[in-house]
């Protein structure tokens, strides 16, 4: 079940110029705490991010479209499902290209939260 807001999204954004793709890498690079940019079958770009903050799609989606603005790459082409929330480890998994798993935390005491940690294995 995925939540309503995530640090995580992936992206399908529309084919670009290399340029473009640096540049788009350069904000990733500059925004996110951890990305990756890849061209999936059709030759689409696809972006997947980690950001410091939770939001929700809506909030993914503006950002992004202002970012694509900015570099003058068409965003008309962006309908329907084009961004997705992850979770943390989706996309640490899809960043890293490693196998990851979910090592429950160590007892905490009362008031703290209970968080997941996320480990890569190399």
């Amino acid at each position: 079940m995925r939540a309503d807001k995530s640090k995580a999204f992936r992206c399908v954004l529309p084919r670009m110029r290399e340029d473009q793709v640096r540049h788009i890498q350069k904000w990733a690079h500059a925004e996110c705490a951890m990305s990756a940019l890849f061209a999936n079958g059709s030759g689409k770009v696809v972006l997947v991010g980690l950001r410091d903050k939770e939001r929700n799609a809506a909030s993914f989606s503006r950002t992004l479209r202002s970012v694509l603005r900015k570099y003058a790459i068409d965003d008309r082409s962006l309908r329907g499902k084009w961004l997705n929330l992850l979770t943390v480890p989706e996309a640490l998994q899809l960043c890293s290209g490693s196998e990851i798993i979910s090592v429950p935390p160590k007892a905490t005491r009362k008031g703290e939260t209970d968080e997941v940690k996320t480990v890569l294995l190399p």
